[in-house]
C-alpha cells in the first residue's frame, strides 16, 4: 500500500483515498475502466471501493493506482477491538 488519506467522515462510514501499487506481470499492456478493491486487516474487512480514473498498466511493471474506498463504523470498530487486544493491526 502506498498511501491512505481520509476524505470524509460521516456518522456511519468514512471515505478514504487509498493508493495501491498494482502489478502487471504480463508482456502486454492491460487497460481497465475501473478496478474494484477490498482492504482487509487482521483477516477482517476494513474498506472496499474502486479506482476512480481508468487504469492502464504497462507490461511487466507496477504502477500506483488511486482508489476511493469506504469503511463502516462496524468494520473500524472491529479493527479497534483487535488493536486494543493485541496492541497492533496484523
Amino acid at each position: 500500500m502506498a498511501a491512505i488519506r481520509l476524505r470524509d467522515v460521516g456518522l456511519l462510514d468514512q471515505a478514504l483515498d487509498v493508493t495501491l501499487c498494482v502489478a502487471n506481470p504480463n508482456a502486454s499492456e492491460l487497460a481497465f475502466r475501473h478496478i474494484q478493491a477490498a482492504v482487509d486487516a487482521a483477516c477482517s474487512p476494513l474498506a472496499e471501493g474502486a479506482s476512480e480514473p481508468p487504469v492502464r498498466l504497462p507490461p511487466r511493471s507496477s504502477v500506483p493506482v488511486p482508489f476511493a474506498v469506504v469503511s463502516t463504523v462496524r468494520n473500524l470498530g472491529l479493527q479497534l477491538l483487535g488493536v486494543l487486544g493485541t496492541g497492533a493491526v496484523e
